[in-house]
């Protein structure tokens, strides 16, 4: 599906004469789409040539005349997103012409190849009658296009015909920045809710996959707009490392060793994180730094660094975006203020709560909070699990029993955070977190009165209660002032979540459309079902591992690789480079790329010797910030000095230039491997498919893509489609081998598949009748308990049509 973005230009083509005369006129025309444009890009276009060069329209102005377009046209499709090469686009004029017909300009001389980018085929017919006018939308939508300058504006006039024009090369000296393809309101330049909000929903399609139910119904435009915009926004290998640093700090410090506590974490994604803390601690560890008299504590990020696993929880349980100060993002310790109270127009106060609850409740890098709402509760949460709504006693009694348990864990320590310090910490203390809403000031009152400082609770209030541990203050024209984090106030921008966003992301993250029929079963139940001696580790044999709108897998490449299939044709493809993709991404051949430039790389070799544009590398690989086109230059540069040339002696990463980068097709994805391997074996006699199959599994080493950065893949149905392969080749290559009575080559396809999809029911169920089949009940009970296990750690459990084969094949009654 195509979606409303910026896309890459086509190289080819005469252009449309500009017509001189006043600035801020051009005639109307009709436009043939060419591949890679959109209504966006051509709006832009006509108001850049209308304008002329040394006006840049604003976004709020190319939104406007798109929307102009969008009412006076009608799409073969019906979607004004989705045109296709060849459709025709009528264009109203823009402006008032010019008092007196505009005389012809002198024929200009070629311009130099290296000045211009090169103007795409349109088609140039007369005027059509003004339109009428059409009101203009004055709500800013949730969703902003936006486009920088990743592709600046063409001017047809400047290129005569049949001029072969190649695009400018990106210089060291072009500081202008390059900007993501699209935002959403209230999450875009939140990096710690973005990337929550992408790893809940890599860990709902998880869920998905391993009970076999896949991606749910085809999402709307607005939804995959929605999506795209939440991927490009996050910073997933960021808010991990900065989760991690903070809990090997923690680790590093001893409860003697540190008086202070943290009261607040400030943010700056790409360049590091800081601790403010509540009195001088003037001693900090390598590689932390003491700043400010020991009151901060810095560490800086190399994005060049592999991104650590997520094996600690975060020792700031409530640690929450507040709002922004200039490039840094300010996070507050709730259970350090135990109170905080926001004021301000109602509207401010709710989508600031509701920002605030979906990042602790869809987050886990940063913090590990369980999210109690009260009173009107919050809207656009409903789908996830950290977020319960209870009465206002119920919190009460919550609260009171949670101090009471506290209190007791404490012992000599002189809060919760000290009693997670050490090399030994106590694990599992997380915080639980009362948001009060529209409740009477007694009643809040009474909720607060339950928790002290750093005890494992805190409390939001919905009222500028004076004696709050902290306080917010929002003045409704988008900046706040932050009270008790320091001795002086602090002028912020608040973070905020409209409710039409909410309301989408419930959308995305909505399990109820998960179309298993299935009731789980209770823990007690399945403990049962699996004899309490056969609940041990695993034999080692059933061991598992545990740009958005270009496709990843290309129907042309299926079609390429299923279609040489003639025995005197036919060769595996050997790449000059190998890129793993099937598994924790990697290069075996280069194990020095790593991190940033690992995930460039990546993001690259998936897009199979096309060219793609800067902006939609932003968006996969930068967590769609602005950055200068020499940062995105060195970075390629530096990747290209690495990866070196061909056989042929050219680059294998092309330079940079306007229309994007391209890397060459010699440089292949492990699936690209894996796809033409499984394509000859559709065709092949049964002995070669065996060995075809087994080759094509024997590449794959977990998960695709299994790994922080690389989330623009999983919220694909192309993805979905990566793991469909992989599935549907273990399936094949077990049929083939139970045929032959090969049960070792059968018990390898299914084990590898479950690499690749730890969890999936299908795949155990025959794993399970294959070990029947040898009469292996011991085997059984373990993949039984495999299985269990993979699905606790997905948080569901197995299908009754599982449970009813596993008790079948044990021999044990209902």
């Amino acid at each position: 599906m195509t979606v409303l973005t910026p896309g890459e230009r086509s190289l080819g083509g005469e252009g449309v004469p500009a017509v001189s005369g006043d600035v801020g006129w051009l005639p109307g025309e009709t436009v043939v789409v060419e591949p890679g444009d959109n209504v966006w890009d051509l709006s832009a276009e006509r108001l850049d040539r209308a304008d002329g060069e040394t006006v840049t329209p604003t976004n709020a102005e190319i939104a406007d005349h798109m929307h102009l377009v969008i009412d006076t046209n009608t799409f073969p499709s019906g979607n004004p997103s989705l045109i296709f090469p060849g459709d025709t686009i009528n264009f109203p004029a823009i402006g008032s012409p010019p008092l007196a017909p505009p005389t012809a300009p002198p024929p200009l001389l070629p311009q130099p190849a290296t000045d211009l980018p090169t103007p795409p085929t349109t088609e140039a017919h007369p005027p059509p009658p003004a339109p009428p006018d059409v009101p203009t939308h004055t709500e800013a939508p949730t969703i902003v296009i936006e486009t920088g300058t990743t592709v600046p504006p063409r001017h047809p006039a400047d290129t005569p015909p049949d001029t072969e024009q190649t695009a400018p090369a990106v210089t060291d000296h072009d500081t202008s920045p390059d900007r993501s393809l699209v935002t959403l309101a209230g999450v875009t330049g939140t990096v710690a809710l973005a990337s929550g909000l992408t790893t809940a929903l890599v860990r709902q399609r998880r869920r998905r996959r391993a009970l076999g139910t896949g991606r749910p119904s085809r999402l709307s435009t607005r939804q995959a707009e929605v999506e795209t915009a939440i991927v490009a926004a996050s910073d997933v290998p960021f808010t991990r490392w900065a989760g991690q640093e903070l809990a090997a700090l923690a680790r590093q410090l001893t409860p003697t060793a540190i008086k202070g506590a943290p009261l607040a974490v400030e943010l700056e994604p790409g360049i590091g994180i800081e601790i403010l803390w509540d009195q001088p601690c003037h001693t900090a560890p390598i590689p932390w730094e003491a700043t400010d008299g020991g009151w901060s504590w810095r560490v800086h990020y190399d994005p060049d660094e592999p991104t650590p696993l997520a094996e600690w929880p975060s020792p700031i349980p409530a640690l929450v975006t507040v709002g922004t100060r200039g490039h840094r993002q300010l996070l507050v310790d709730l259970e350090a203020v135990a109170t905080l109270a926001v004021s301000g127009p109602t509207a401010d106060v709710e989508a600031w709560i509701r920002a605030v609850v979906l990042e602790l409740g869809a987050g886990d890098d940063l913090a590990d909070a369980s999210v109690l709402t009260v009173g009107s509760g919050v809207d656009g949460v409903e789908h996830l699990e950290r977020v319960a709504y209870v009465h206002p006693d119920e919190a009460v009694g919550l609260l009171t029993a949670r101090a009471h348990e506290v209190t007791n864990l404490l012992d000599e320590h002189e809060s919760l955070f000290h009693r997670r310090l050490g090399e030994n910490p106590v694990l599992g203390l997380s915080t639980d977190v009362v948001v009060c809403g529209d409740l009477d000031l007694e009643t809040q009152a009474q909720i607060a009165a339950r928790v002290m400082p750093r005890h494992g609770a805190a409390v939001i209030l919905t009222a500028d209660i004076e004696h709050a541990g902290a306080r917010l203050v929002l003045d409704g024209y988008g900046s706040a002032v932050l009270h008790g984090i320091g001795t002086d106030p602090i002028l912020i921008t608040p973070v905020g979540v409209p409710r039409e966003t909410a309301a989408e992301i419930a959308v995305l993250l909505d399990h109820e459309h998960d179309p298993s029929a299935d009731q789980p079963l209770t823990d007690e139940v399945v403990t049962e079902l699996v004899p309490e001696s056969e609940q041990g580790p695993t034999d080692v044999a059933l061991a598992s591992t545990s740009e958005p709108s270009a496709p990843l897998v290309q129907n042309s490449l299926l079609d390429s690789a299923g279609s040489d299939n003639g025995d005197d044709e036919w060769c595996q493809p050997e790449p000059a480079l190998l890129v793993r993709i099937l598994g924790r991404p990697a290069v075996p051949d280069r194990p020095e790329i790593q991190g940033l430039k690992l995930r460039l790389l990546v993001y690259l070799a998936c897009q199979n010797g096309r060219t793609v544009s800067r902006s939609r590398i932003l968006d996969a690989v930068w967590g769609g910030e602005a950055r200068e086109r020499k940062t995105f230059s060195n970075k390629l540069s530096d990747l290209r000095n690495t990866l070196g040339t061909s056989p042929s002696g050219s680059p294998l990463l092309s330079t940079a230039t306007d229309a994007g980068v391209r890397l060459d097709p010699s440089v292949m994805t492990d699936l690209t491997v894996f796809i033409a391997l499984a394509a000859r074996a559709r065709d092949a006699a049964s002995n070669e498919a065996i060995e075809l199959l087994s080759d094509a599994l024997t590449l794959v080493h977990g998960e695709p893509f299994d790994d922080g950065g690389y989330e623009w893949a999983d919220a694909t149905q192309d993805n979905v489609q990566t793991h469909d392969h992989i599935l549907n080749a273990a399936r094949e290559l077990y049929r083939l081998a139970c045929d032959a009575a090969d049960l070792a080559t059968a018990r390898f396809a299914l084990v590898r598949g479950l690499k690749a999809v730890p969890g999936h029911e299908d795949l155990y169920r025959l794993r399970m009748q294959l070990e029947h089949r040898a009469a292996n009940t011991a085997a059984i009970h373990a993949t039984f308990n495999e299985l269990t296990h993979q699905l606790n750690v997905l948080e569901c459990e197995p299908s009754t049509e599982t449970v009813n084969l596993y008790r079948q094949l044990v021999g044990r009654r209902s």
